[in-house]
């Protein structure tokens, strides 16, 4: 039988081979995260959208229920006429950031059991560590913690 606790919440995660809890503790969500993100200013509800012309960013997330409107959000101006691919850019980014938060975080929680697992055979796991600072500086930055 093999354990994992969690560092931040201390839940423990047991499992019958140290890949077992590997999975499982992929799939942990941590209360105190859930805590932190209670916490978090909210924003306008997803999905956004654009106009045709990228001009306007609405969220579908909050018609008015009378008239149906959408919530205009940001009304991008742009003299080089790249506002609909900024507009366009920034719906991509606003829709898939929670996912890709989600992925990064058990990314994470993966690369850390595993670099020290190898740690723990003698393996150089050097180059996994710079990976693993890579991805929680840009979770941070993602999180608006940098």
């Amino acid at each position: 039988m093999y354990t994992k606790t969690c560092d931040k919440c201390g839940k423990k995660i047991d499992g019958h081979s140290r890949a077992n809890v590997v999975i499982k503790f992929k799939d942990h969500v941590c209360s105190s995260i859930k805590e932190n993100e209670m916490t978090k200013t909210k924003h306008t509800p997803l999905p956004w959208t654009t106009d045709n012309a990228g001009e306007y960013i609405h969220s579908h997330g909050g018609a008015d229920s009378e008239t149906g409107e959408l919530p205009l959000l940001a009304h991008l101006y742009d003299n080089d006429f790249n506002q609909e691919a900024n507009a366009e850019f920034i719906i991509r980014a606003v829709n898939n950031h929670d996912a890709l938060v989600s992925v990064c975080e058990s990314s994470i929680k993966i690369m850390e059991l595993l670099n020290n697992e190898a740690r723990k055979d003698g393996v150089d796991v050097e180059k996994g560590f710079k990976a693993l600072n890579i991805l929680k500086q840009t979770l941070a930055k993602a999180r608006s913690e940098l």
